[in-house]
C-alpha cells in the first residue's frame, strides 16, 4: 500500500498561529543576525577595506543561509514523511555549534565577556527548531495514521460493498442457472469426461486396427516370402529333375545308339560275310544240258510242255541259276533304296530303331508332361521323321 505524501502547506483549513514558533523564528532571526554581524566584523576588522567587508558580509550571510536551509529541510521532511534525516539534523547542529564557537572566540578576542555569552544564541535558536521539527514530525506521524485509519476503514467499508456486490451477483447468477436450460459446470464436467473416454476408445481402436494391419502386412509378406521360396525350390527341383531326364534320356540313347551300332555292324558282318560265300555249282551227277533237241522231251511225265533237262545246256544253266538264287540270304536280296532313308539291313534292327523310337517319346513325354512332336523324336532317335512317325504308328503311342 502506498502513503500518500503529506505536505504541511497543501492544507486547506487555516492553522492558528503557534507563539512557540513566532518565538522560534524572532530567536533564529536574532541568531542569524548577530552570528552574520560577527563574521563580517572577524573578517572585515577595523580599518578594513572595501574588498574585506564585503567578503565579510558574503561569509556571514553564506554560513546562516546554510545553517536556515538545513533547519527549513528539517522542518520539511518532518511535515512531509514525519522523519528526519539523520546527516540533516546532524549538518545543523554542526553549524549551530560551529556559529556559537565564533561568537565565542570573538568575545574572548575583544575581552567582552557579554559577547562571548551570547555565543549560546545560535545554539539555543537551533534546539528550539529541533523541539519544533519533533512535534511537527509526531503530528505528520498522527496525521499519516488517521490517514492510514481512514483509508482502511473505506478499503473495508470498499471491500464489504464488494462482497456484498458479489453475494448479489452470485445469487443472481445461481438464479440464471437455476432457471438456465444451458448445462451446469458439473454436467459440462461430465461430458467432457465422457468425450474424452470416447477420444481415447478411437484412438485405441485405430491403434488396434493399425496393429491388425501391420500384422497381416506381416504375415502375407511371410506368405509372400514362403510362395517365393517354394517357387524357387520347385522350380530347382524341376530343374533337377529336368536335367536328371535329360541325362538318363541321353545315357538310354547312347546305349541305344550303342547297340544299333553294334547291330548293323553284326548286320554288315553278316552280309559281307554272305559275300564272301562260294556260289553252289551243280554236281555231276545233277542234269545236263542237253546237247540236242533230243533231250527235250515235250510233255514230260505226265505234264504238258514242260521239258525236263539235265544239268548241261543253256537250260540247265538256268535251272542252276535259279536253284542258287532261291538258296542266297535276305541281306542278298535288297531292293533299291531312296536316298536318306534309313535302311534296315534285317528285321532285329528294325525292331532295335521302334525300342529306341518309343524309349525317346516315353521320355520326352514325361520330361514335358505333353505328347512331344515327331520331329523332336525324330531327331532324338536319329530317324528320319517319316521313319519315326511310322515306328510310333506302330508302337500304337500315336493315331
Amino acid at each position: 500500500m502506498t502513503l500518500p505524501t503529506l505536505r504541511g502547506t497543501d492544507t486547506r483549513r487555516q492553522e492558528p498561529i503557534d507563539p512557540v514558533r513566532v518565538l522560534a523564528g524572532v530567536l533564529a532571526a536574532g541568531s542569524v543576525i548577530f552570528t552574520g554581524w560577527k563574521i563580517w566584523d572577524l573578517i572585515a576588522g577595523p580599518g578594513a577595506g572595501l574588498l574585506m567587508h564585503g567578503v565579510g558580509v558574503a561569509s556571514g550571510l553564506a554560513v546562516e543561509s546554510a545553517w536556515l536551509m538545513l533547519l527549513a529541510l528539517a522542518y520539511q521532511q518532518a511535515t512531509r514523511t514525519g522523519q528526519v534525516s539523520r546527516w540533516v539534523t546532524i549538518a545543523g547542529w554542526v553549524l549551530a555549534i560551529g556559529a556559537a564557537g565564533i561568537l565565542a572566540a570573538h568575545g574572548v578576542q575583544s575581552t567582552s565577556w557579554v559577547m562571548a555569552l551570547l555565543g549560546v544564541l545560535p545554539l539555543m535558536a537551533k534546539t528550539a527548531w529541533h523541539g519544533l521539527t519533533h512535534i511537527r514530525a509526531l503530528e505528520t506521524q498522527e496525521r499519516v495514521k488517521v490517514a492510514d485509519q481512514d483509508r482502511e476503514q473505506a478499503e473495508r467499508v470498499e471491500a464489504e460493498r464488494e462482497k456484498e456486490a458479489a453475494r448479489i451477483e452470485a445469487q443472481h447468477a445461481e438464479r440464471e442457472r437455476a432457471l438456465s436450460t444451458g448445462l451446469t459446470p458439473e454436467q459440462e464436467e461430465e461430458l467432457a469426461q465422457i468425450r474424452r473416454q470416447a477420444a481415447y476408445a478411437r484412438a485405441k481402436a485405430t491403434a488396434e486396427s493399425e496393429l491388425t494391419t501391420a500384422e497381416a502386412d506381416a504375415d502375407r509378406e511371410r506368405q509372400q516370402a514362403e510362395a517365393e521360396s517354394e517357387r524357387i525350390r520347385r522350380q530347382a527341383e524341376s530343374q533337377l529333375r529336368q536335367e536328371a531326364v535329360q541325362n538318363k534320356t541321353e545315357e538310354e540313347l547312347a546305349v541305344l545308339e550303342a547297340n544299333a551300332r553294334l547291330v548293323k555292324r553284326r548286320q554288315e558282318v553278316e552280309v559281307e560275310l554272305e559275300l564272301t560265300r562260294p556260289y553252289a555249282l551243280p554236281s555231276g551227277t545233277g542234269a545236263r544240258v542237253p546237247d540236242d533237241a533230243s533231250m527235250l522231251n515235250p510233255g514230260g511225265p505226265g505234264t504238258p510242255g514242260s521239258f525236263v533237262a539235265s544239268g548241261a545246256g543253256f537250260g540247265g544253266a538256268m535251272v542252276a541259276t535259279s536253284a542258287t538264287a532261291a538258296h542266297m540270304g535276305g541281306s542278298d536280296q535288297q531292293m533299291p533304296q531312296v536316298p536318306g532313308a534309313v535302311v534296315h539291313h534285317s528285321s532285329a534292327e528294325a525292331e532295335v530303331n521302334r525300342a529306341r523310337v518309343a524309349q525317346v517319346f516315353k521320355v520326352l513325354e514325361q520330361a514335358t508332361g505333353e505328347a512331344p512332336s515327331i520331329a523332336a523324336v525324330a531327331r532324338g532317335a536319329g530317324v528320319s521323321d517319316r521313319a519315326a512317325g511310322r515306328h510310333l504308328r506302330a508302337a500304337g503311342l500315336i493315331d
